[in-house]
């Protein structure tokens, strides 16, 4: 069977195959997240992980950080005070 089939099948006979091929997916992710500890491989599992199972690279940005920028004016001043 091949990827096409699966996935129309998936979509026409929702109710006679969709917890089956539900589970066979898990079952391939699992098998595929674990192959990410294999030794030179990892990209292509990455690669697959990102395009058939919806992984996504996570940016965390911390905007509770509470570094200040104090700016100090500590320039001499011009003015002649007589």
């Amino acid at each position: 069977m091949d990827r096409m089939t699966l996935l129309r099948y998936e979509n026409d006979y929702e109710d006679d195959f969709c917890y089956t091929i539900k589970r066979a997916k898990e079952r391939v992710q699992e098998f595929v997240e674990c192959c990410l500890f294999k030794k030179g491989i990892a990209n292509g599992v990455i690669f697959n992980l990102k395009n058939n199972f919806g992984w996504q690279d996570k940016k965390e940005i911390d905007t509770t950080s509470s570094n200040k920028v104090t700016i100090v004016n500590d320039l001499p001043n011009d003015e002649n005070e007589d």
